[in-house]
Order: structure tokens, then C-alpha cells, then sequence
């Protein structure tokens, strides 16, 4: 029964996204998800020393902790910044986390 009802919200999801059925994965929870797509991440681009993670002081602290524990393993910095919620619109966000944007910045992680 669960699923055949997953496949029905996988399929219902993909209509709403634009997106195919198999390309989408349900996950028991927000914080799961973001584990998964963290630690892909850190699989996939192998940050190190001297990279970024820029992630706003409003973040889960779920995903918080996680970049802690992938920093102490991998060596890249994580940065907070703080900025009013809520942001209205993309212009407004990029203006609040360009100042803490840099060169060295591997991923800005958005989860609030």
C-alpha cells in the first residue's frame, strides 16, 4: 500500500515541478533530505581546506550541525550570516548574501 500511494505523489509532484516521477525522492523528513543532498555533495565535490560553505544563521540547526561535523571531516569553513527574514524575492536575497560571498565559497546552502 505505501508504495503504490508514494508512486502516486512521486507521479502528482513531478506534474507540479515539470519534473519526471523517477527523478523525484521522497524522504521521510526535510532534515533527511538535506542530509542526503549535503552529503552527496561532499561525495561528489570533495571540499577541503580553503573552500566555503556560506549558510544563513536562520538555517535548521539540524543542517548546522551536519556542515560542523562535514567541516571537521573535510577542512572546508563554514560561514553564517545573519540578514532579515523574510527576503522578498531574488534580488533581495542576493543582496543579502553578496557581501558574504567570495571567491572561495563552494556552496550556499538555503534550507530557512
Amino acid at each position: 500500500e505505501l508504495p503504490r500511494h508514494l508512486a502516486e505523489v512521486s507521479r502528482g509532484l513531478a506534474g507540479l515541478l515539470g519534473a519526471r516521477p523517477q527523478d523525484i525522492a521522497p524522504v521521510p523528513s526535510a532534515a533527511a533530505g538535506m542530509h542526503a543532498v549535503l552529503r552527496s555533495w561532499q561525495r561528489h565535490f570533495k571540499p577541503g581546506p580553503g573552500q566555503r560553505v556560506l549558510v544563513p544563521a536562520a538555517a535548521r540547526g539540524s543542517t548546522r550541525r551536519l556542515l560542523r561535523k562535514m567541516s571537521e571531516e573535510s577542512g572546508f569553513q563554514v560561514d553564517q550570516v545573519s540578514f532579515d527574514l523574510p527576503v522578498e524575492g531574488e534580488e533581495a536575497l542576493l543582496d543579502a548574501l553578496g557581501p558574504a560571498l567570495q571567491p572561495a565559497t563552494a556552496l550556499v546552502v538555503l534550507d530557512a
